[in-house]
């Protein structure tokens, strides 16, 4: 290592009275607990990390605060993400204007993106983006995935290191850039559980780490991948307005028939207009079109 970090930690800016007196103090006026926020909620585990709120080296007591490990580490992963960004110019990738223009992205790389960059979330989740044309041509290059998760049962590993075609592309492609991100946060805390099973999803055995994301994201991402095709999108192969529950949710549903599939006739979304208002809470969590799912 060289440069002005070769001989100089980050120990090296702290009061010399830190770990005498500051920290202890922190920790006790805070009851050590953790003071991390999400919104409404606060965090509250065991805290045993004292964290700069504005980060640099303003060690007043109001700007310090008790945090639980985890929390620390995502606090302070996302502080250099962000410190990298502003010093860095990140050049979109090389994309034909036509094919960027009509892309998909996960939910969890815009997630990600909003916590990281702020104000410029959208262009930062933009350079993450899959360019349709990507997905459908079977030209695309369909490079391996190596995920950081262990344990990964034999279907699951064939599938991350296979080329894949038709849906099983679109899910594959949807979560490689979740998975780049994931592969540049903290590698020890791959977490060798098990996710919860979806009914009726192709992959019932799915690791359950979920690195800086709010939930696991393989399952997340794959949970899309079903053994049959869903009721709502019979509804639309066969004519029929699919029930309030998607409709109140989703635009419209676009139905790609594979090329080694039975050849069927397509119709068009629900026939009363693209819904309005809020989008309801879905109980099966496995609607085709949310970002991360893959129909």
């Amino acid at each position: 290592m060289s440069g002005k970090w070769a001989d100089r930690t980050r120990r090296d800016e702290l009061p010399d009275d830190w770990y005498t007196v500051i920290r202890p103090y922190v920790l006790h006026r805070d009851e050590h607990r953790c003071r991390w926020r999400e919104g409404r909620i606060v965090c509250g585990h065991y805290a045993n990390q004292v964290d700069h709120i504005v980060p640099g080296n303003d060690h007043r007591y109001e700007n310090l605060q008790a945090l639980c490990a985890h929390h620390h580490a995502v606090k302070s992963s996302r502080e250099g993400n962000a410190a990298r960004w502003r010093e860095t110019v990140r050049r979109p990738p090389e994309r034909h204007p036509d094919r960027a223009g009509v892309a998909a992205v996960s939910a969890l790389v815009a997630q990600t993106a909003v916590g990281l960059y702020g104000a410029q979330s959208g262009v930062a989740a933009f350079h993450d983006t899959v360019p349709v044309e990507d997905i459908a041509s079977p030209d695309g290059i369909d490079a391996p995935i190596v995920p950081l998760a262990r344990g990964l049962s034999d279907d699951l590993e064939r599938f991350l290191r296979d080329p894949q075609r038709g849906s099983r592309r679109v899910a594959k492609e949807m979560l490689r850039p979740v998975q780049q991100i994931r592969n540049g946060q903290f590698a020890g805390a791959a977490v060798m559980g098990r996710a919860n099973q979806v009914a009726g999803a192709l992959f019932q055995d799915v690791p359950s780490d979920h690195g800086h994301f709010t939930v696991p994201y393989l399952a997340h991402v794959l949970r899309g991948l079903r053994t049959e095709v869903p009721s709502y999108v019979r509804d639309v192969l066969e004519g029929r307005t699919p029930p309030a529950r998607v409709t109140g949710r989703l635009g419209g549903i676009v139905v790609i028939a594979d090329a080694d599939a039975p050849s069927i006739a397509l119709r068009e979304s629900w026939p009363d207009g693209v819904p309005q208002g809020p989008l309801p809470p879905y109980p099966e969590g496995n609607v085709p079109g949310t970002p991360g799912k893959a129909a």
